[in-house]
């Protein structure tokens, strides 16, 4: 409401999917403009629009941004205790591929405007493992970015 009122001239954090499905129409209408995206990887839909770890200027700088952003590649994900026998693992994650490419899902998810773009399991443990990797003074300068 502050934007349509001009009280002020932006706004941060908002998932993309979340954006057409409040405003749609200020985006079809030139009124609102994604800058800049904050993620590791581009959406499809915003090919042209950068990701903030584009505008760093060291590699410890852009290291530090992919280990904040690392939390949105994952969204809300599913977790097994330690110790899951790996063949466990493998049937879990078949079942949440499977589930996540239901057509019924699917047709649901798009009927009310959700986004239904899943990560795989072995995805996630990727970047679990990669943050959980990240150096002492590259994680002190993600927090120094986030203050």
């Amino acid at each position: 409401m502050a934007m349509e009122r001009g009280e002020v001239a932006g706004r941060c954090g908002w998932s993309w999917s979340s954006l057409q499905a409040l405003h749609a129409d200020m985006i079809s209408n030139g009124k609102m403009r994604v800058l800049v995206q904050l993620g590791l990887t581009k959406h499809p839909d915003l090919p042209n629009v950068p990701l903030a770890q584009d505008f760093a200027k060291t590699d410890d700088q852009r290291s530090a941004l992919e280990l904040i952003f690392a939390r949105q590649a994952m969204a809300w994900p599913f977790a097994a205790p330690a110790g899951v026998p790996k063949a466990r693992v493998d049937e879990l994650r078949k079942a949440f591929s499977s589930a996540t490419a239901d057509p019924e899902l699917l047709a649901a998810a798009q009927k009310s405007g959700l986004e239904l773009r899943p990560v795989s399991g072995a995805d996630v443990e990727k970047i679990v493992d990669k943050a959980y990797r990240t150096p002492a003074p590259l994680v002190k300068l993600a927090s120094e970015l986030l203050q």
